[in-house]
């Protein structure tokens, strides 16, 4: 755990590959980070092999948001964004409180 700002009260947690972020004893956000090299990670199961037409057909079946740039896919429904390489390998997965 590590006090972001002297004086206040906001933390980040590091877990393996997962970032938790709190304010005021209350979580913001829920980072799991797939693309570094940390010891014991989180690790996805079967999407993990998916290739990105396949993402993105899920995603429109299940009405998500998509957004495209050059390097990466976003996929993004209420408080969750999915952020994926052009091959579909999964970069980070967000959790936001509202």
């Amino acid at each position: 755990m590590q006090n972001l700002i002297k004086k206040s009260k906001i933390y980040c947690y590091l877990y393996g590959n997962i970032n938790i972020y709190s304010a005021n004893d209350v979580v913001e956000v829920i980072n799991i980070d797939f693309h570094g090299n940390q010891k014991h990670p989180v690790i996805l199961g079967k999407p993990d092999n998916w290739r990105l037409a396949k993402w993105l057909s899920w995603a429109e079946s299940n009405a998500w948001q998509v957004e495209q740039g050059d390097q990466l896919v976003n996929l993004s429904t209420n408080n969750l964004t999915i952020q994926l390489f052009l091959s579909g390998k999964l970069a980070l997965v967000s959790l936001y409180s509202s």
